[in-house]
């Protein structure tokens, strides 16, 4: 009788010792488990860290794109026969020879301004034909012109009494007679130049 108290005795003490030290027991579990829980998540946020590139999220990383060609600096157009010289009439007046005494011809005179748009030398000497055509740029009469007068570029040469001996049985005469300067399109165009230095050139177009 007194062993199965003794038992009972002892049983219960550790019962209530078991029971006493329960919350320290299971703290200590818990935070076993955390600790162990942490170390596992440090150990994953390292792994991705060293596995993504360090980028700025807010700048995408630029393309590599190939060297761009360097252009060609922009060429001036080229001098043509037409733009090398251009030429301005005015004061035009037809010479009646019946009207007019010692002249035997008719004639039609006028005075030009020729101004230089493409040349880069002066001139001793050019060669060309001053084309009249109608509004619509079909040319109706020619004439040629040499000019012996120094051509300097940026300066204006003005010559006076520029002309042709009118036959009134040709009907481009009759028509350069009739018509005003104003409602001409009148060009000067180039066919050779002899240049003050002694060279040459010539215009085909």
């Amino acid at each position: 009788m007194r062993t199965h108290t003794l038992l009972g005795f002892l049983c219960g003490a550790t019962i209530v010792c078991l029971v006493a030290a329960s919350p320290e027991i299971f703290a200590a579990a818990w935070q076993a488990q955390v600790n162990e829980r942490l170390d596992k998540l440090e150990s994953t946020v390292a792994i991705l860290k060293r596995s993504k590139p360090q980028t700025n999220p807010q700048q995408a990383p630029l393309p590599n794109r190939p060297p761009q060609p360097e252009r060609p600096p922009a060429q001036l157009p080229m001098a043509t026969a037409t733009s090398l010289i251009k030429v301005q009439l005015s004061g035009k007046r037809f010479q009646d020879a019946s009207a007019t005494r010692g002249v035997y011809e008719d004639a039609i005179w006028w005075d030009s301004e020729y101004t230089p748009t493409g040349l880069k030398k002066p001139t001793r000497a050019v060669k060309g034909v001053i084309e009249f055509a109608d509004l619509f740029g079909e040319v109706k009469f020619g004439l040629k012109i040499t000019l012996t007068n120094k051509l300097r570029p940026g300066r204006t040469l003005v010559e006076t009494g520029d002309g042709f001996v009118y036959n009134q049985f040709r009907d481009s005469h009759k028509w350069m007679r009739a018509t005003a300067f104003e409602d001409m399109k009148i060009t000067f165009r180039v066919e050779s130049i002899i240049y003050s230095d002694g060279t040459t050139e010539q215009f085909s177009d």
